[in-house]
């Protein structure tokens, strides 16, 4: 049987968001023994015609869904912690000691009702994302055996506070994508062959997007000193840019990757295995020249994110049919806040995307814009 109480450990579960209530569990109280956390990295592995080693695009590390189970007990939750050698079983919300195995199922039910963003945290394991699934089964009318289920969205580090009080740390912020994006407008320019069709038009758009947002990051950080906007706004802006910014070169390697190389690009004659291989190495070339734009944007973007934590009250993906009027309801309970977000998130509409990032802040008077 597994080992489900011990006495030098907690598990805690706390909101983030909403009535950032916490739980904890200590000695019987505790979920079975062991627990298993899994990581995956996300990527995608390519083999191209003739050439043995696979070009690999690396997407990011996934926190894998993780399911605690255990059983809670009347008679143990009921006693003192000095009976059966100090292994009663612990279950506190907000420090007040629940008095039933039943009492404790609401609890643990409530926090997966209510959905909000919650911190797990054992020994020196830390996971950040919601309850979403939760099995309870009771048994003889006092003890309840549970499963709970979480989806994580990180592994919960501990960000530090929003400082960006000089030029010169912004200036290495944008060092990088400015290098990077120069190097996919060079690539861009120097294709030694002529694209087909609607091609050229397709790739041209997002290579301006993308020069674009490197000019918006650039008039960000340019306005530090210049005006009024605190810190937070200025990491804010900057998150969301970096956010677009993953979006159009996604969109840009999804159009490199639609057709075959020939398929892209007219060659005179008939093409020779020369050329094929001419056209494969421009295009992986391209596609190296958008993934490491989009890995440099996915890091900013989480520590950029981490930054802002202490006073954000969650960060949001947008579903099909959202946007900030929705986001607004779900965390403010008003639709009318949804011009703080489109400032904070530094967005020109209120209309979102599947998969857009957005950013919900505290609201203090600093945010919110009359």
């Amino acid at each position: 049987m597994a080992d489900s109480f011990g006495t030098a450990s907690t598990f805690s579960i706390s909101e983030i968001t909403g009535e950032k209530r916490r739980l904890d569990f200590t000695g019987r109280g505790l979920p079975h023994q062991p627990i298993t956390f899994t990581g995956t990295q996300r990527a995608e592995f390519t083999w191209y015609p003739g050439n043995p080693e696979a070009s690999v695009q690396v997407f990011g590390a996934e926190e894998q869904a993780t399911t605690v189970r255990g059983e809670w007990k009347d008679r143990f939750i009921q006693e003192s912690n000095s009976e059966h050698n100090g292994f009663t079983a612990g279950a506190t919300l907000e420090d007040r000691q629940l008095g039933s195995a039943i009492d404790v199922a609401r609890a643990v039910d409530d926090f997966r009702r209510k959905g909000q963003l919650v911190r797990v945290n054992w020994q020196f394991f830390g996971r950040v994302g919601i309850i979403t699934k939760f099995t309870q089964t009771l048994k003889w009318g006092q003890d309840v055996e549970y499963e709970i289920e979480f989806t994580w969205i990180s592994q919960g580090d501990t960000p530090s506070a929003a400082l960006l009080d000089s030029q010169l740390d912004l200036g290495e912020i944008l060092a990088l994508v400015k290098e990077q994006v120069a190097n996919l407008r060079e690539k861009y320019d120097e294709n030694p062959f002529d694209f087909r069709s609607q091609i050229p038009e397709a790739l041209a758009d997002y290579v301006a997007d993308i020069e674009d947002l490197r000019d918006q990051m650039i008039d960000t950080v340019a306005s530090v000193g210049s005006t009024a906007s605190p810190a937070d706004r200025i990491v804010g802006r900057l998150a969301g840019l970096y956010s677009s910014l993953t979006d159009s070169t996604t969109g840009l390697a999804d159009e490199l990757r639609s057709t075959t190389p020939l398929g892209k690009f007219s060659v005179p004659g008939t093409p020779s295995y020369g050329d094929l291989l001419s056209c494969e190495l421009y295009e992986r070339e391209f596609l190296d020249a958008t993934r490491d734009i989009r890995r440099s944007a996915a890091i900013q973007l989480s520590s950029l994110s981490k930054q802002l934590e202490p006073n954000l009250l969650g960060t949001y993906f947008a579903k099909d049919g959202d946007n900030l009027r929705d986001v607004a309801t779900a965390y403010y309970g008003v639709p009318g806040e949804w011009r703080s977000l489109l400032s904070y998130n530094s967005l020109d509409s209120s209309e979102l995307t599947a998969g857009q990032l957005v950013l919900v802040p505290k609201l203090q008077s600093q945010f919110v814009e009359t």
